[in-house]
């Protein structure tokens, strides 16, 4: 021992210790807790009226998490997301339903009250404005990033994902946020519309029968970047019977003041995807490389992506399923080959990974899209 401690220089850092001190284990830094703010959502109190329907005591769920006593009466309530999706998950639980997301869009309750994006959607003259208006103002609705691509020759695509949760907050939450898209859409325009599919961040349902039979569709997929739905082409031109051009115009002015009233600019989460799909298949996906390209340390880079409520990993895994994805689709592309481009060291990897996105084998994957 005497010579451990004469061994110990005044000065030395912890790694000096440990071999000044045999057998003590070495200590590691406490991480740090993810600061996530809240969110305004409109989702609380229907959620809990629709508890109530079911026999379940909402008070007991609002004093689990926290609620205001008046929750069931507020139009929008603040709350972390991942609160918000625990709370469809516990509301799943004491209601023994696992299609509460489902049940609560084609319930027909609503807030008592519509925020500024929601009223300039339900105010546009068709379906499609009332979606770009949902992209536009997609950081005012609950913390939500939202898209809408005519690109695919075989429809429309709208995504949605809770901004810096990409592996979503809840099964329960993401696909109520999809179905109340649906639901809304079928009431404003009083069509039977129907998805020609669904897709999800979650992990792949047991049952797959309440999904199909809400989106009436047998299209419904699992382990995707993001919620999706893809609309028939003509979906789009569907006039809304709601609009109205003089709330319209009073709407998007308020919703605009109130985008710019908020801090611009993408956080670094979008910059680092970015940069990993530029990367995959050319060179190994690693914090380093993203770094360097971001004129950054990785210290700096990993910090700020989980105060963003993401990490490094998330995202190169986001970045390999979205290059795989769009390879699987072409079947001139060997699945060898499919892997090697996706960035995987080998194929059993590939296809461990696949599975875990799918819950399916690349080689009956591709034999179903053929």
């Amino acid at each position: 021992m005497a010579e451990g401690i004469a061994a110990r220089r005044p000065g030395e850092d912890g790694r000096a210790r440990q071999k000044a001190w045999p057998g003590v284990p070495r200590c590691r830094p406490v991480p740090r807790p993810r600061r996530e703010l809240p969110v305004r959502t409109d989702a609380v109190a229907p959620l809990l009226e629709l508890c109530a329907r079911g026999g379940v005591d909402p008070v007991r769920l609002q004093r689990r998490f926290r609620l205001p006593e008046d929750a069931r009466a507020r139009p929008e309530v603040e709350l972390p997301p991942t609160e918000l999706g625990a709370l469809f998950d516990a509301a799943a639980r004491e209601l023994g339903d696992g299609a509460v997301g489902l049940h609560l869009a084609e319930s027909g309750l609503q807030p008592s009250r519509y925020g500024v994006a929601e009223l300039a959607a339900r105010a546009s003259p068709t379906l499609g404005d009332a979606l770009e208006r949902l992209v536009r103002y997609g950081g005012l609705t609950g913390g939500t990033e939202c898209a809408l691509s005519a690109a695919d020759p075989e429809g429309a695509r709208f995504t949605l994902r809770f901004t810096g949760h990409p592996r979503g907050l809840s099964p329960h939450l993401d696909q109520w946020a999809l179905a109340q898209v649906v639901a809304q859409a079928r009431s404003l325009t009083g069509a039977p519309l129907a998805p020609l599919a669904a897709w999800f961040i979650h992990a792949r349902v047991r049952d797959l029968e309440p999904l199909r039979a809400f989106f009436r569709t047998g299209r419904i997929h699992f382990g995707r970047p993001e919620n999706g739905l893809l609309f028939p082409p003509d979906a789009l031109a569907l006039p809304l019977r709601s609009a109205d051009a003089r709330l319209l115009a009073t709407a998007d002015a308020l919703a605009h003041r109130e985008r710019s009233a908020r801090p611009a600019g993408p956080g670094l989460g979008p910059r680092v995807a970015a940069v990993l799909r530029e990367l995959v298949g050319e060179e190994p996906l690693r914090a380093r490389a993203a770094a360097t390209r971001l004129r950054m340390s990785v210290r700096t880079l990993q910090r700020r992506l989980e105060d963003e409520g993401t990490s490094f990993a998330a995202l190169a895994d986001g970045a390999r399923r979205e290059a795989a994805e769009a390879l699987m689709g072409d079947p001139a592309v060997p699945l060898g080959e499919v892997a090697f481009r996706a960035g995987f060291s080998d194929f059993a990897t590939f296809s461990r990974a696949f599975r875990r996105w799918t819950g399916q084998a690349p080689g009956a994957a591709r034999t179903g899209t053929r």
